[in-house]
């Protein structure tokens, strides 16, 4: 019997209701979230029903030398008094599990819950989009002086014509 599985993430890291949910359905199924990231590790466990938490902690940093850091392991105590066990985190995405189904969520509070996503996240995608952003006019420029190169090779390849949309 296999011990571990890999599952490539099919949702978006704003969907945290969806992650939760798939992670109830997986652990039922006998499997616990070990590790995120493109693909996603499971363990084997007995099958049981638990209830999930996806939190976002905007304090977390990918680049803090001391992980967890003291501010995440302040939190992780905070979690861990209300029943809230950390399965596994990922720069600022937490996952917590309570083997009580009516535990009171980490977050209750939707507004406050939607700005700590907005915090932990804006510093991602902000990154990502001056990046391509900063990559564009170039990409841009080796397309045209390809065309200009030679034009019939280059409306003949669907690649180069796709790209250069």
């Amino acid at each position: 019997m296999l011990k571990t599985k890999y599952e490539y993430n099919f949702y978006s890291f704003y969907d945290h209701t969806g992650m939760e949910q798939h992670f109830e359905k997986m652990a039922a199924q006998g499997w616990l979230i070990e590790k995120l990231g493109y693909f996603w590790r499971y363990r084997r466990i007995e099958p049981q029903a638990l209830r999930f938490s996806v939190v976002y902690y905007s304090e977390a940093s990918e680049f803090d030398p001391t992980k967890p850091s003291e501010g995440e392991l302040t939190f992780w105590d905070y979690c861990a008094g209300a029943g809230w066990q950390i399965v596994t985190q990922r720069d600022d995405t937490h996952i917590f599990y309570n083997e009580d189904l009516d535990a009171v969520p980490i977050e209750t509070e939707a507004v406050v819950q939607v700005e700590t996503m907005e915090r932990a996240k804006k510093g991602y995608v902000l990154s990502n989009t001056i990046t391509v952003a900063c990559m564009l006019p170039t990409m841009l420029y080796l397309q045209v002086s390809q065309l200009r190169r030679d034009p019939v090779a280059f409306l003949a390849d669907g690649y180069d014509l796709t790209m250069m949309l």
